[in-house]
C-alpha cells in the first residue's frame, strides 16, 4: 500500500509518502512467519532532495537438510576439560551425536535504514546518497561444540543451558543419547568414565548478530562534445559495528577492523571507484577497489611479517576497453568487442596466517586469483 500523505507527486513541490507491505509464508515443517515492511519518503522542497527511511522484519527458514539431513554418531575429538573442584584434567573421548534438528525455528531479523539522496539541479549530473543501516539477526543456526557443552555442564551442572544435551549410560549403546541418565549436579562428567558420557551437539538456534554502518555513494556525469562522456561513481561502506554472540550468556564481540576465523575480514571501511569514458563506438572503464588494513585476531609470530598482527591494505585496479560496431558495418552491426583485466597490477593476497592457516589469507574477501585477463564478444540484434 502506497499512500501520499502531503504534497504533490509531480516532483516540483513538497511530498510526504508512506508505504507498507506484508508477507506471509506457510511451511509444513517449521513456523509460518509473517513479516512487515514500512517506509517513509520525504521531499521537503522538490525532487532535488529526498529523505527516506524504512523498517522491516525478515526471516530465513531452516533448510530441509538442516531439519532432516543425516546425522552422525561417533566420538568427540580428544578432550582436555577442567575438572569441577580441581584435580587432573578430564581427557579421552566421549560419545557424540551431531547433525540435523527437526525442531529448528526460522532465523529472524529487525532492520531499519535512514538516509537521503541529493541531486542538485545547480550541479548538473551530480548525485549523492548516504544511508544508515541497522540490522539485528536472531536465532541464527549453528552448532555449539561438544567440548563447550561438556565443559559447561561439568562446572555448572543443571545450571548449564546445555545440561539437557548430556546423558550418562553404558558404553556402546547409542540409545543412551536420549534414554540415558540426565545430569543432576556439577562434576558428573569427571565422576564417570568418559566413554559412558553421551553428548548431543546437533544444529540449534543459538547465534545473534548486530550490524550497523553507512552506505555512501557519489555519482557524477560530465559530457563534452569533443572528449566524450565521463561517468564517475564512488561507492563505499563504513562499519559502525559488526557484533556477534555465538553462545547464550556470553558477551558480544565486535569484528570490525579484524580478520577472524568466525567472521572473515571486516575492514573499518572500504570503497570502489569507477570511471567510464565513452565516445562514439569506443568505451573504456577504470575501477579501483580499496580495502584498508586490518588486524589478524589470531596472529602468532611478530618476527614474521607474513604472520604478524598487521594485514596489509589491498588495492585492485580493473581496466577494460570496448568497441561497438554501428550501422557503418552491415556485417558486424550490433557486435561489441571488449578486452579487460581485473586486478591488472596483480596485487597479492594480504597475509593473515593466524586466522586463515590453509590459504594464508582471506580469499573470500580478496579473491584467490591475482591478475585475470579476458576478452568478450557480445552481439545484439
Amino acid at each position: 500500500v502506497r499512500i501520499p500523505l502531503l504534497g504533490s507527486t509531480s516532483g516540483d513541490s513538497m511530498l510526504l509518502e508512506f508505504e507498507a507491505a506484508v508477507r506471509h509464508e506457510k511451511y509444513s515443517d517449521t513456523d509460518d512467519p509473517t513479516v512487515p515492511k514500512f517506509s517513509l519518503r520525504y521531499l521537503p522542497f522538490n525532487n532535488e532532495l529526498a529523505f527516506r527511511g524504512t523498517y522491516s522484519e525478515s526471516f530465513s527458514a531452516p533448510t530441509l537438510f538442516q531439519l532432516f539431513g543425516p546425522g552422525g554418531i561417533g566420538f568427540t575429538s580428544a578432550l582436555n576439560l577442567t575438572r569441577f573442584g580441581g584435580g587432573p584434567a578430564i581427557t579421552g573421548q566421549a560419545n557424540s551425536r551431531s547433525g540435523s534438528n527437526p525442531n529448528l525455528r526460522p532465523s529472524t531479523s529487525d532492520n531499519y535504514t535512514l538516509g537521503f539522496v541529493w541531486s542538485p539541479k545547480s550541479i548538473k549530473g551530480f548525485s549523492m546518497s548516504i544511508d544508515y543501516f541497522n540490522i539485528e539477526q536472531l536465532d541464527l543456526i549453528s552448532s555449539i561444540g561438544s567440548a563447550t557443552i561438556l565443559q559447561d555442564v561439568e562446572l555448572r551442572g543443571t545450571a548449564s543451558p546445555y545440561a539437557s544435551f548430556v546423558r550418562f549410560g553404558p558404553r556402546n549403546d547409542t540409545t543412551q543419547f536420549t534414554a540415558g541418565t540426565p545430569v543432576t549436579a556439577a562434576g558428573q562428567i569427571g565422576g564417570n568414565a568418559i566413554d559412558e558420557v553421551y553428548v548431543t551437539d546437533t544444529l540449534v538456534n543459538i547465534a545473534n548478530q548486530e550490524l550497523a554502518g553507512f552506505d555512501i555513494k557519489f555519482d557524477y556525469t560530465w559530457t563534452n562534445d569533443s572528449l566524450g562522456r565521463f561517468d564517475a561513481s564512488l561507492a563505499g561502506i563504513w562499519w559502525q559495528h559488526y557484533r556477534a554472540q555465538t553462545l547464550p550468556g556470553t558477551a558480544q564481540f565486535d569484528t570490525v577492523g579484524l580478520a577472524t576465523l568466525f567472521n572473515g575480514t571486516i575492514p573499518d571501511w572500504q570503497t570502489y571507484l569507477t570511471v567510464r569514458w565513452s565516445r562514439g563506438p569506443w568505451a573504456a572503464t577504470f575501477g579501483w577497489q580499496h580495502i584498508p588494513g586490518v588486524t589478524d585476531e589470531n596472529w602468532y609470530d611478530n618476527t614474521d611479517p607474513a604472520a604478524d598482527a598487521d594485514v596489509e591494505a589491498f588495492n585492485s585496479i580493473d581496466l577494460s576497453l570496448a568497441y561497438t560496431f554501428g550501422s557503418e558495418s552491415k556485417l558486424f552491426k550490433g557486435l561489441t568487442l571488449k578486452a579487460g583485466a581485473t586486478n591488472a597490477l596483480n596485487e597479492g593476497l594480504p597475509m593473515a596466517k593466524g586466522s586463515f592457516s590453509n590459504e594464508n589469507g582471506d580469499v573470500s574477501t580478496y579473491g584467490a586469483v591475482g591478475r585475470f585477463m579476458y576478452v568478450e564478444a557480445t552481439y545484439r540484434f
